[in-house]
This record gives C-alpha cells, sequence and structure tokens, in this order.
C-alpha cells in the first residue's frame, strides 16, 4: 500500500488527538507527510457588521494558532497544516480528493470544534462519501502512542474476506500495515453450519482460489473460516481475541458484500470495533474473483 500524503482532521478534542497520535505513527512508519486539518463550522454566514461574524473571525484566528502549535510539536515527521472554515465532512472530503490524499486518519466520538465527530455525523459522513481510504480511531479507554502503527513494531491486522479482488487488496493493505503477513489474519464469516459444507467451502477454497488466485507473498495470511449468523459480531469478536490492532474493511460496490460495506455490517463494526477500523476504498468497479471459480458458497480454510 502506498502511502505519501495523510490527511489528519482534528476538532482539538482528546479523541481526534488519539487519532492524531495514530496518524503520526503511520506516517513514520510509510515516511509520508501529515496534513493537519482543521475546519472552523461556519454555521452563520454573517455579513461584517454581524457579531456572529466577529465571533467567528475570532474563533478562526484562535484555531489556527492552535493548529500550527501541534504541527510544530510533531518534530520528527514531516507536516503542515490546512485550515478553513465550511462545513466538516464537505471540507475534508473535498480537500482529500483535490489534494490526492492517500489516507484519511479521523478520530470519532469528538465533542467540540468539528461539532459532533461521531459514527452518524462527520467521521460516518466522511468514511461514506470519501473516495479516500479512511481510517477511524476509536476513543478507547486510555490510548498511548505505543498503539499506533510504528516501524519497529509488527501489528496483528485483521481482514474480513470475500473472495473479491477488493479484499485481496485489503489483504495486501493489511499486510503493509502489519509489517508481516504472517501478522495478518482473513476471515470469511459463513452462516452455515452443516459439517459437509463446511467440507465443500474449505475444498473450493483450497482449489480455487488459494492455489489460483492468492498472490504468492500473501500466502503466509492466516486464513480462517467461522460460522456465525452475525457477521459484525464474530468479526469484532475475533479482533478481540486475536488482540488486533487494526480492522481493514474491503469496499467493493460490486461485491457480495455490497449490501454491508459500509452498510449495516460495517457500521456495526466502525461503533464498536475494539481497535481502529481503515475503509479501503476501491478505485473503480471490481470484479468478484471467485465468482468465475464455483458456484459453491466460498470461503477459506482455518
Amino acid at each position: 500500500m502506498s502511502i505519501s500524503k495523510i490527511l489528519c482532521p482534528i476538532d482539538f478534542s482528546d479523541v481526534s488527538l488519539e487519532g492524531m497520535r495514530f496518524a503520526k505513527g503511520t506516517a513514520k512508519k510509510f515516511n509520508a507527510l501529515l496534513v493537519l486539518m482543521h475546519v472552523t463550522h461556519d454555521l452563520f454566514h454573517g455579513e461584517k457588521s454581524d457579531p456572529y461574524y466577529t465571533e467567528s473571525l475570532t474563533s478562526f484566528v484562535d484555531e489556527y494558532s492552535r493548529l500550527t502549535r501541534l504541527k510544530n510539536e510533531l518534530t520528527d515527521v514531516k507536516a503542515t497544516v490546512h485550515h478553513c472554515l465550511g462545513n466538516p465532512a464537505k471540507e475534508i472530503v473535498n480537500y482529500a480528493q483535490q489534494e490526492k490524499c492517500d489516507l484519511i486518519v479521523l478520530g470519532s466520538h469528538g465533542r467540540s470544534g468539528i461539532q459532533k465527530m461521531v459514527l452518524g455525523s462527520v467521521a460516518e459522513n466522511v468514511a461514506q462519501n470519501a473516495q479516500t481510504n479512511t481510517l477511524i480511531v476509536k476513543k478507547t479507554e486510555a490510548f498511548h502512542e505505543d498503539q499506533a502503527v510504528t516501524n519497529d513494531q509488527q501489528q496483528t491486522v485483521v481482514v474480513p474476506f470475500d473472495f473479491t479482488d477488493a479484499s485481496v487488496k485489503a489483504l495486501s493493505a493489511a499486510a503493509d500495515f502489519a509489517g508481516d503477513p504472517k501478522r495478518v489474519y482473513a476471515v470469511h464469516v459463513c452462516p452455515s453450519d452443516c459439517e459437509a459444507e463446511r467440507e465443500e467451502i474449505e475444498a473450493s477454497f483450497r482449489t480455487k482460489f488459494y492455489e489460483s488466485y492468492c498472490p504468492a507473498e500473501l500466502k503466509t495470511a492466516q486464513f480462517q473460516t467461522c460460522f456465525h449468523s452475525q457477521i459484525a459480531q464474530q468479526i469484532r469478536q475475533f479482533a478481540e481475541e486475536k488482540q488486533a490492532r487494526l480492522i481493514v474493511l474491503p469496499h467493493n460496490q460490486k461485491s457480495f458484500l455490497q449490501r454491508f460495506f459500509l452498510g449495516s455490517v460495517a457500521l456495526d463494526i466502525l461503533k464498536k470495533s475494539p481497535c481502529p477500523t481503515l475503509i479501503l476504498k476501491s478505485d473503480h468497479p471490481l470484479e468478484n474473483l471467485a465468482a468465475s471459480a464455483s458456484d459453491t458458497p466460498k470461503s477459506v480454510a482455518p
């Protein structure tokens, strides 16, 4: 996964600063430029004689100073700032696209500045509408910088797998973040609990996918089959059991998971994920690799 420019919107809340620390660790790992962005929410559109105009202008100047101070503290990464007035979600999405950012790292549950940066408002809006890969960092009980991606620390990463080209790309991105494909768990959740069907699924995977499609450099990833009717719940539970530092969600409008990503399952994962979650966007519609392999339900071998 190539990352040369990371956009990190912040609202000066504790959780957005957690997002900034994660973004900093990622920037160090990939030697990327980190752009700290703050949007002063333009609520009033007032005339110069309007007292709200003066208030907004004062807030803008003060917040720019705070943003600059934060940037100056980042002495071990390449960093710059962008500050603007407008609608937060719209400005974030537009800036990321116009400036060709490779990744947006966004803290959720902020309560100031960019108004409630919670899933359901700004963060969800950005995750759904941005064409840029988006990484959501949730508020945790005690977040430390060593939880972020670093150069010298291997990470355990979980990828929900659905046999599309998008999920293979997600697997590759996960390996880049993990530092070693062996630290990546590709998990396919299948609702069937029939043992005979499970054996057929696993045999189909070995012959139709693993041997034919999976890139050689990714075959050391740990593929898992889980049988559970609640997909999001099983993915979250699996990530907790493996003490994952990141979940990578493939996003492909043509995939079997179209009704999930970014639908109910992905949203449920984002809201309750035990770790940061990366939504890996596709540049264009991608074919389902498994579609031509077999009509048999596909899964991965545990």
